[in-house]
C-alpha cells in the first residue's frame, strides 16, 4: 500500500492507516455493540453512578453507564492520529488522567516501545465476552470482524465530527436496547452486509461463516449474545448463577484437560517443554514451529532450536 502511494514517510503513512481504520471503527461501533454485546444486567447496583436498569440490555458494558471515560475526559478521532494523542497528553498533563492506559475510548493505539510515535497495532475494546464459546469468542466472530476490519480499511466515506457524534449516540441507544429489539438502523447494517459479501469474494470461502454470522444476528436479534444470555437467565441474580456455574465447569475442563490441550497447540516435540517453561515465566512465544521458537521478554529476543533454561537465555528472569 504504500509503495503504491504518495506518501514518502513509511511511519506516517502507517500512523494514517491505523488511524482510518480507527475511525472507522468508532463509526461502526454501534454495529459492534449490536453483534457482540452481552451485558444485559447490572450486577454492581451499589454504584450511584451506573444505571438501576429496570428491564435487560444489549450491553451495559458499552454504553455511556459502562466501561467509558467521565465526559470531561472525552478523546476524539475527528482529525489524525497526531492530534489524538495530543488531546490524551493534554489530559495527562491536567492530572485527569494518570496515563494513556486510562483512555477507555472503543479504540486504542499501541505503540512501538522503541519508537512511541509509531502505531504498532490497535486494541478493539468493545467486545463483550461471549459465555457461550469455551475461549470467549468464536473463530466465526474473529473471522467476521476481519473481514470488517478489510472493509473499513477501503472504505473512503467522508467522516466529520458531527458523523462521529451522531455515530456515537447511535451506539449508546444500541447498547441500551432490549437485547430481542431490532437494530435501529437495519438497513446500514444490510447494506455493509451486502458490500462485505462482494469483498468476501476476493478471498474465497474463508469468511463465508462470519458472513452467516452476521446475516444471522442482523436479521434475528434472538441471536446475538445478549438475546441468548436472557434466554439462559432471566435476571441479574440468575445470570450470576448461572455465570458462576458456567465458569467452574469450564475451570475443571481445563484443568482436567491442560496437558491434552497444550499438545494439541504445541506438539510433543522437544521443544515444546520450553514454550511452557515459557509461557509460565512469562516470556512471550512470538514465532514456533517443530524446529525453532522465537522468544521476546521486554526488548530482548532470542531464537531457540533445542531444550534450554530460560534462565541461561533471559538472566533477568529472577523470580523464575
Amino acid at each position: 500500500m504504500f509503495d503504491a502511494s504518495s506518501c514518502t514517510n513509511f511511519k506516517a503513512f502507517k500512523n494514517g492507516v491505523y488511524f482510518h481504520i480507527a475511525r472507522q471503527i468508532v463509526a461502526h461501533r454501534w454495529l459492534f455493540n449490536y453483534l457482540f454485546g452481552a451485558t444485559p444486567f447490572n450486577l454492581n447496583d451499589s454504584d450511584s453512578r451506573t444505571l438501576q436498569l429496570t428491564k435487560p440490555v444489549r450491553s451495559l458494558r458499552t454504553s455511556e453507564y459502562g466501561f467509558v471515560n467521565d465526559k470531561g475526559e472525552k478523546i476524539t478521532c475527528d482529525t489524525d492520529y497526531t492530534h489524538h494523542q495530543q488531546q490524551i497528553e493534554q489530559l495527562i498533563s491536567q492530572g485527569k488522567l494518570f496515563s494513556e492506559h486510562e483512555v477507555y475510548g472503543p479504540v486504542r493505539f499501541k505503540r512501538k516501545i522503541d519508537n512511541e510515535n509509531e502505531v504498532k497495532y490497535l486494541e478493539i475494546r468493545i467486545l463483550d465476552t461471549d459465555p457461550f464459546d469455551i475461549a470467549g469468542i468464536s473463530e466465526n466472530d474473529l473471522n467476521l470482524i476481519h473481514l470488517l476490519l478489510v472493509y473499513f480499511l477501503v472504505k473512503d466515506d467522508e467522516l466529520t465530527e458531527s458523523a462521529l457524534q451522531h455515530n456515537e449516540d447511535l451506539s449508546n441507544r444500541t447498547s441500551l436496547q432490549q437485547p430481542t429489539e431490532t437494530l435501529l438502523n437495519k438497513q446500514d447494517a444490510l447494506a455493509i452486509m451486502q458490500d462485505i459479501s462482494q469483498l468476501a469474494d476476493h478471498f474465497g470461502i474463508r469468511f463465508n461463516d462470519g458472513l452467516a454470522l452476521i446475516a444471522d444476528r442482523v436479521l434475528m436479534p434472538s441471536k446475538t449474545p445478549a438475546a441468548k444470555i436472557v434466554v439462559a437467565a432471566y435476571d441479574a441474580t440468575e445470570m450470576q448463577l448461572w455465570a458462576t456455574k458456567i465458569g467452574n465447569e469450564r475451570t475443571d475442563y481445563f484443568k482436567t484437560h491442560e496437558k491434552e490441550l497444550f499438545e494439541i497447540y504445541f506438539g510433543k516435540g522437544p521443544l515444546a517443554q520450553v514454550i511452557c517453561d515459557a509461557i509460565v515465566a512469562g516470556v512471550r512465544v512470538r514465532q514456533y514451529d517443530s524446529n525453532q521458537v522465537l522468544l521476546q521478554f521486554d526488548n530482548h529476543a532470542e531464537v531457540v532450536t533445542e531444550p534450554t533454561n530460560l534462565n541461561k537465555l533471559f538472566p533477568e528472569l529472577t523470580d523464575f
